[in-house]
């Protein structure tokens, strides 16, 4: 498969991910708005691996820090983005369990998942943004 389609592919599940985590949250329920954000950010990942790999599956994990490393951008992440990384993973493991779900609904107000949506968003872009500097770093080496 063609390299850059499977990149393009990857960012193109964020994105609607992103976008269907807004449209959750716009549409009045906040059940998955969460679980979506940290998808976005798998998937921003995967897309990036698999540049970085030429093409290989990325790994079958939704650890994002796992993702991140693999990446090769832990070296270039922000703190607040790190932040964000550990949150998203937390609450996708929360989310996972039948039993918490209600308990993200309770504990996260509207305008902190807003937040978390606005804060996932920022990520992505700077996730996009990495790709030309690695396409750049990898012709260097």
């Amino acid at each position: 498969m063609d390299t850059n389609k499977s990149v393009m592919d990857w960012f193109d599940l964020a994105d609607s991910d992103i976008k269907g985590a807004r449209d959750e949250l716009d549409s009045g329920g906040d059940l998955y708005a969460s679980s979506l954000c940290h998808n976005a950010i798998e998937y921003a990942f995967k897309a990036i691996i698999t540049h970085v790999t030429n093409g290989e599956e990325p790994p079958k994990t939704e650890s994002l820090i796992v993702l991140d490393k693999k990446a090769q951008l832990d070296d270039k992440i922000s703190k607040e983005h790190l932040v964000l990384i550990k949150e998203l993973n937390y609450l996708y493991a929360e989310a996972s369990y039948l039993g918490y779900m209600g308990v993200i609904i309770q504990r996260h107000s509207k305008k902190y998942l807003y937040k978390l949506i606005e804060r996932t968003t920022e990520l992505l872009c700077w996730i996009k943004e990495q790709l030309p500097n690695i396409s750049n770093d990898s012709q260097v080496k």
